[in-house]
């Protein structure tokens, strides 16, 4: 049955991603549709959990490992996040609460942080022909990608704690040690790692070598009772610093396997996640995305001031497509969470987003 579908997951997605060239429809799309109608499909939960944790671990290693690239524009982008973030985390976290009727605020929070992600390569298309919206967008995807990853993660952490018991000195010990351990296994494991890479090695072993060791340094910092997304993190920061020969070589066949990856996550989100058809909650959900842009809008006003114009800041503030990182998060969330109206809420926000900055990006010179 796992091979079945697989199999079919694949052909789909091959086709998704020849019709999204031809149709500049983003690929995302037909694969989430297609695990919506491919949802009565019982796989184990085990196969979900393991493309979760697989696709978490590669996102997060990849955007650490770029974050040397940038430079002072990556500071002033950063100050727009910080102020997404919060707007975000304060305004669609209480819409959650209060609209959606999600009591658990701090999964609110964390949907919330999930929701600020982007990636425009999901759309693609004529935004490459336009380079200052390509340059913000291209930052701003790498940047808040780790941030969507492990603010969520500290926030599960901060959650499951105070669930099981009040958040005293001697759980905030132990929440501290864990995270310290985490990272400790992330450097080590990253400096025999390096020493081994400085080797002569073809990119296409030392794409496997960096994968296996990425999987490794998360199951070891869990193992030994650390935060396995921290460890990552640290594993990818060092990696990041070091020169490398191959490494530009290294980052398109990492690339290539993003895009494998992304057909297994998209579709087993669509999958796992509740599909709702009820008009009044599509209703609301389109309502907090229009909010969600309009805090955007906000955010670049703040950050950038006169650097944008009118229509460029708009352009900018509706092309927000989620794309792999969030996929990650959500399909994470289906998997270990199983709140519905909280996957619901998610799936509809990833479709119009998409859907939104695919129409925006084909009507690119309307915004010129």
């Amino acid at each position: 049955m796992i091979l079945s579908v697989l199999v079919v997951m694949y052909l789909v997605g091959f086709f998704a991603f020849l019709v999204s060239e031809k149709l500049r429809i983003p690929a995302a799309l037909f694969l989430l549709a297609a695990g919506i109608l491919l949802s009565r499909t019982r796989l184990p939960e085990s196969f979900f959990a393991a493309v979760a944790i697989l696709a978490m671990i590669i996102v997060l290693f990849d955007s650490i490992s770029k974050l040397r690239e940038f430079d002072s524009f990556s500071r002033s982008t950063m100050g727009f996040l910080v102020l997404v973030l919060l707007f975000c985390g304060i305004l669609i976290s209480a819409l959650l609460h209060i609209v959606f009727g999600i009591d658990d605020i701090y999964l609110a929070v964390l949907a919330s942080v999930i929701l600020c992600g982007t990636d425009p390569l999901v759309v693609g298309g004529a935004i490459s022909r336009w380079s200052k919206a390509r340059e913000f967008l291209k930052v701003e995807s790498l940047l808040i990608t780790p941030l969507i990853i492990l603010i969520p993660s500290i926030i599960l952490e901060i959650r499951q704690r105070a669930i099981g018991a009040e958040f005293i000195a001697a759980g905030t010990i132990t929440f501290l040690v864990q995270i310290l351990l985490g990272i400790g296994v992330g450097v080590i494991i990253s400096i025999i790692l390096m020493k081994d890479m400085k080797k002569d090695c073809s990119p296409h072993l030392s794409l496997l070598v960096i994968i296996s060791a990425a999987a490794f340094t998360y199951v070891a910092a869990e193992m030994l009772g650390g935060n396995g997304i921290l460890a990552v993190t640290g594993l990818g920061v060092i990696f990041g610093s070091r020169y490398l020969k191959g490494k530009k070589k290294l980052s398109n066949f990492a690339a290539m396997f993003a895009y494998a990856l992304s057909i297994l996550v998209f579709f087993s989100l669509g999958m796992n996640s509740y599909f709702s058809t009820d008009a009044m909650f599509l209703l609301k959900v389109f309502l907090l995305y229009l909010i969600y842009v309009l805090l955007r809008l906000l955010a670049l006003h703040i950050a950038f001031r006169r650097r944008y114009t009118i229509k460029q800041a708009l352009f900018i503030s509706l092309n927000s497509p989620k794309g792999l990182s969030v996929g990650v998060i959500c399909l994470a969330l289906a998997v270990f969470i199983g709140n519905a109206m909280l996957s619901a809420v998610l799936l509809a926000f990833i479709l119009y987003s998409i859907i939104v900055a695919g129409i925006v990006t084909v009507f690119h010179k309307v915004f010129e």
